[in-house]
């Protein structure tokens, strides 16, 4: 959530005119995150949740993420609510680009995830898994393969060629991996980071940043989760935190054998995604008033983790 097009207060209150929720009091930028302009947003009413969506193809998706929330919200799941104006709009122009409002949830981000934690959102993805489809319609991945071997390209002049023909290895790979038809597919966050929940104490409280939601192999959602959450700082598994997590992902979900199969390859996978993304964000880093840019090597040592190790052998003791 880092902040690439500032907003005044004065925008703020600008836009409120239409709404039924005050008047906009406090505006300040949200820096973590790495795609759109997000703001916490204080009213005479409450506080929220500002994006501004960078980019335009991203943009016109937004009523299919407001269909998602509402879908969300009606399962009693810690998510945001779209707010809408009088008009019942939720999605509104500001600086040229769409912008949209959602409830602020409470809590913060774990800086260090604990066990219990880690069970929550093993149990919270697999609800988001196995959520009716209703009039959600299906929404591929926008950071899929494909957009992968564009991001590769850029680096090939920026890395050494012992690297990228490591990449190049892994990225034939992960291809096999989505290749395969019988792995299970529906909707996935393909975000759900540490950042993108919120707790009081040890109870989860929010599931935020939905713009990555898609529909995409579950294997692979879940494999972005264990890299995200149950890893220590100096890049090794944490079986403390693994075991919760996939148990609470089992208990709404059944992981099939196909999927433990797979496992350590959708690891692999779900690594090379983030490695890309940030290497690219390092190399060729986008003009912003406040910009956070996450270190690659954390998913490049990753990447190296699942190279050398299986992980089946933690979850099938």
């Amino acid at each position: 959530m880092s902040v690439y097009t500032p907003v005044s207060l004065m925008d703020a209150q600008h836009l409120l005119t239409g709404y039924a929720i005050g008047e906009a009091t406090q505006i300040s930028g949200i820096t973590e995150g790495v795609v759109n302009s997000n703001f916490r947003l204080s009213t005479t009413t409450g506080q929220y949740i500002l994006t501004l969506v960078e980019n335009p193809e991203h943009g016109k998706e937004l009523p299919w993420l407001i269909t998602l929330l509402d879908q969300l919200a009606a399962t009693q799941l810690p998510t945001p609510r779209p707010v809408r104006d009088q008009q019942g709009l939720a999605i509104h122009p500001l600086h040229g680009k769409a912008s949209l409002l959602v409830t602020l949830l409470p809590g913060v981000s774990p800086q260090h995830p604990t066990p219990h934690q880690c069970r929550q959102i093993g149990e919270t993805l697999a609800r988001i898994h196995t959520l009716p489809r209703g009039k959600l319609e299906v929404r591929d991945n926008p950071m899929g393969i494909a957009r992968w071997y564009l991001l590769l390209h850029q680096l090939t002049t920026r890395m050494a060629a012992g690297e990228l023909r490591w990449l190049q290895e892994e990225l034939g790979q992960a291809k096999l991996f989505f290749a395969n038809p019988h792995l299970p597919t529906g909707l996935c966050h393909a975000d759900l980071f540490p950042d993108n929940s919120l707790f009081q104490e040890e109870q989860l409280t929010g599931v935020i940043d939905f713009h990555f939601a898609c529909h995409d192999k579950w294997l692979y959602d879940l494999a972005i989760s264990i890299n995200a959450w149950c890893f220590r700082p100096d890049g090794t598994l944490d079986d403390a935190l693994l075991t919760p997590l996939w148990q609470g992902y089992q208990r709404h979900r059944q992981v099939t054998d196909l999927e433990i199969a797979w496992l350590d390859q959708a690891c692999r996978t779900a690594s090379l995604r983030f490695a890309l993304t940030r290497l690219v964000a390092r190399w060729f880093p986008k003009a912003g008033a406040t910009v956070t840019c996450k270190p690659p090597e954390e998913y490049l040592n990753r990447l190296q983790f699942h190279r050398d190790n299986s992980i089946r052998q933690w979850i099938t003791r």
